[in-house]
């Protein structure tokens, strides 16, 4: 396509042609090209709307395996320190029983 980065930006702020911003890179799918240079309307559901979806996704499921992973370390330290809570009480009573 033999157009300049002011006409591309044009057409994207127009919705003429469809694109998504990923990792701070601009996705067009090449369906919303060859739409626009065939004069049909673009199919949004398509194209660069399913990949960042898809990247999205990705991102969202490593989101929540690290989510998972430090609840249960935290999990664990209220244990270890509810445990040592405990021994703590233990010993100041068995200290004032003296």
């Amino acid at each position: 396509m033999d157009k300049s980065a002011k006409t591309v930006r044009r057409w994207l702020k127009s919705g003429k042609l469809h694109a998504v911003k990923v990792d701070g890179v601009w996705d067009i799918a090449e369906e919303s090209v060859d739409a626009l240079l065939s004069g049909r309307p673009s199919d949004r559901t398509q194209g660069a709307d399913v990949r960042s979806e898809k990247v999205g996704i990705a991102r969202l499921e490593e989101a929540n395996k690290h989510l998972k992973e430090e609840n249960q370390y935290l999990k664990q330290r209220m244990e270890a320190l509810e445990s040592a809570r405990g021994t703590a009480r233990k010993s100041a009573k068995k200290r004032l029983e003296k």
